[in-house]
């Protein structure tokens, strides 16, 4: 089995948008893979039809069995991140191997105010 990580710049969680997140992707793979891919994306839960957008995909070309690389994405202008009674918009880090069977994310938060919005009940 595959290991992934997604270690963001000083552990940071919230960003603002039009912000720049760094970090490193660190991945252990069992066998050679073509790629490895790292995505931005914003999906929604909650009641009704699941909506999902992936705003940027980095590819980590030829990546050696153990190792680790940095990136940097400049975060977009929205959707803000959102919690209510119905529907919640998260964003998400994603790292997958060529096949798309491993992957590991992580969870961000893009709001101007660096909180997550929420909708009281």
């Amino acid at each position: 089995m595959n290991t992934f990580d997604i270690v963001i710049e000083e552990d940071r969680r919230a960003f603002v948008p039009g912000e720049i997140l760094r970090g490193r992707a660190i991945w252990m793979l069992e066998k050679p893979a073509e790629y490895l891919e790292l995505s931005l994306f914003w999906q929604t839960s909650g009641y009704g039809t699941q909506d999902m957008a992936v705003v940027e995909n980095m590819r980590f070309e030829r990546p050696e069995l153990e190792e680790e690389r940095e990136f940097s994405l400049t975060l977009p202008e929205g959707p803000y991140s959102f919690r209510g009674k119905l529907i919640t918009i998260g964003w998400y880090l994603e790292l997958t191997d060529t096949e798309g069977n491993d992957a590991v994310q992580k969870e961000i938060i893009l709001s101007p105010t660096r909180q997550e919005i929420v909708h009281p009940a």
